[in-house]
């Protein structure tokens, strides 16, 4: 999840593995069961956003139609529902064991990681 920690990013990645890595993130912090609607996956995504993405120049608006577009995200013809697309042709193949994987955490982790550094190289740098 180094992508999401990484500052410096505008917007989604140009690449399509990073791209797709961070989009299925979003999706792995939602029930793949429901349906929502506007207003609750607007809710999502905008918690997503702040937890894990805040590193990324990017509104719930156009990180939600990239979903679809990408489909990650399914939606009703008017717009109205939406619903964590299980599968898709133009997806990589994710191992099995990233649907188990808890985004929120490995982003806290990471970030600890490189707070954790920072420090160390701070001390070095001041008793040096």
């Amino acid at each position: 999840m180094v992508l999401c920690v990484k500052s410096g990013i505008t917007g989604l990645p140009r690449k399509q593995r990073d791209r797709q890595i961070i989009l299925k993130s979003v999706v792995l912090t939602m029930d793949r069961t429901a349906e929502y609607t506007e207003a609750e996956i607007n809710k999502k995504l905008t918690a997503w956003l702040e937890d894990v993405g805040g590193t990324i120049n990017l509104d719930y608006v156009e990180l939600r139609r990239q979903l679809v577009d990408e489909e990650f995200l399914g939606r009703s013809p008017g717009g109205f529902r939406y619903w964590v697309a299980i599968s898709s042709r133009q997806h990589l193949a994710f191992d099995l064991e990233a649907e188990n994987l808890d985004v929120l955490d490995m982003v806290r982790t990471g970030i600890a990681d490189i707070e954790d550094r920072k420090r160390q190289y701070l001390q070095l740098g001041l008793s040096g």
